[in-house]
């Protein structure tokens, strides 16, 4: 009879368990559509839910049969504590990175980043690493713990991106008309943005020219097109304006020295 009894309490056990089991199901499905957490984090959380569930299951099911299976609990959570702690360092490590790139979302997938001293876009997030892309189709992958430890450049955060070219005019130029002229060249780039304005600005006295500051905005991806785009049509409106850009000279000037 006790048999019985404790086979029906545990019948009883498992169908509670899994009917919270199918409302906890649905309360994570909900917060997989939430819009500030991301998919793979609640996916996560879900998994480990479950793992979590069963255990707790089945140690109450064990206890309903006499086995006092709790006392073991406490020396089964040192064990694993040690095992993670010395052999699994690194990867809790990045795994804890994942979860804070994932909620805090420094970098999503597509933005255009640097990340030391690589600089590519970012085609996967993972756990427990970043893919990048590199501008010379190269994979990158990156441990998470990297990612966050490191100075991050998200070029693509903000939506726009500025470049910066300096130009040489030489001494005696018609500042004015090389400004203007500079800044209808550039305006011609089918990649340059018109908000917010570019700039031509005087930026200082060079050795052999006086330099102009070019600024002008495009999308992130852009970035190199309008750069190339500026060079080249600097160049070409200078020349038809007969605005003369300078290269470095040095003048060596030679002594005799008579002996007496």
């Amino acid at each position: 009879m006790v048999l019985v009894h404790r086979l029906l309490i545990a019948g009883i056990v498992i169908l509670l368990a899994y009917v919270l089991h199918k409302i906890f199901k649905r309360l994570f499905s909900k917060l997989l559509n939430l819009p500030n957490l991301p998919k793979l984090v609640a996916e996560f959380l879900f998994k480990l839910f479950n793992l979590f569930y069963v255990i707790v299951v089945i140690f109450i099911i064990l206890d309903i049969f006499g086995i006092n299976s709790w006392k073991y609990i406490l020396g089964i959570s040192t064990i694993t504590g040690l095992i993670f702690g010395f052999g699994m360092q690194d990867t809790i490590s990045n795994f804890v990175a994942g979860i804070q790139i994932l909620i805090y979302r420094p970098i999503e997938i597509g933005d255009i980043v640097r990340i030391d001293d690589i600089e590519g876009t970012v085609k996967e997030l993972d756990i427990m690493f970043t893919k990048i892309v590199t501008f010379d189709n190269k994979e990158v992958y990156i441990s998470n713990r990297r990612v966050i430890s490191s100075p991050i450049l998200n070029y693509s955060k903000l939506g726009k991106r500025r470049v910066d070219v300096v130009v040489g005019v030489a001494y005696g130029t018609d500042l004015d008309k090389a400004m203007k002229v500079a800044l209808e060249a550039i305006k011609k780039s089918k990649y340059i943005l018109k908000d917010p304005e570019p700039q031509i600005l005087l930026k200082e006295f060079g050795d052999s020219s006086i330099n102009l500051e070019i600024r002008a905005w495009c999308r992130p991806k852009d970035y190199v097109f309008l750069r190339s785009d500026i060079i080249n049509l600097i160049d070409k409106e200078f020349k038809k304006n007969d605005i003369e850009i300078p290269f470095p000279q040095v003048d060596v000037h030679l002594k005799n020295k008579i002996n007496q």
